[in-house]
């Protein structure tokens, strides 16, 4: 019976099989995840403490704080979606991808205000926990729709052309 020998990796090395793990497959969704996570811990992090700045520190209502802390953290994941985790861009005008970008989080905006709302007014538990669910809910919907509108490689320039949207071909 053949036995198996185990190889320790120091941390250094750990990291950076993890980091070429993550960097070296950008056209494979599963690459694009995990570096759209790493993305959503830094946007999460900075809507947090954003967040906990507006309400604790300026007394801001909490679904006012949210609203705010929200939009920074989404500007946040939108610049590291740019130019780190996503590929593919379905947009050569940056103006328009910002624009769609917006209007998705609005959608994730949605999904965290009535998360927020219904854990404080109905579940009465505070409005962190509610943050913390509202953060799994949207992180689902962001990723997916992000990837299939914005970063699925096909150019949806066309689609949205003046002509198109007016019917005229």
């Amino acid at each position: 019976m053949k036995r198996l020998t185990s190889t320790r990796r120091t941390p250094s090395e750990l990291f950076r099989t993890a980091h070429q793990f993550i960097t070296n497959q950008p056209r494979r969704l599963g690459g694009e995840f995990l570096r759209y996570i790493v993305a959503g811990v830094a946007a999460t992090l900075t809507d947090f403490t954003v967040l906990m700045a507006l309400t604790s520190g300026l007394g801001w209502h909490y679904l006012s704080a949210n609203t705010c802390s929200f939009l920074v953290g989404n500007a946040v994941s939108y610049l590291i979606s740019v130019y780190w985790v996503f590929e593919s861009r379905s947009f050569s005008s940056k103006t328009r991808e910002f624009f769609v970008f917006v209007l998705i989080g609005l959608g994730g905006l949605g999904i965290s205000q009535l998360t927020i709302y219904s854990a404080v007014e109905i579940a009465n538990v505070h409005f962190t926990v509610g943050k913390v669910i509202s953060v799994v809910a949207t992180l689902f919907w962001n990723f997916a729709i992000k990837k299939l509108v914005l970063f699925n490689g096909v150019s949806a320039d066309a689609s949205l052309s003046p002509a198109n949207l007016s019917g005229r071909r």
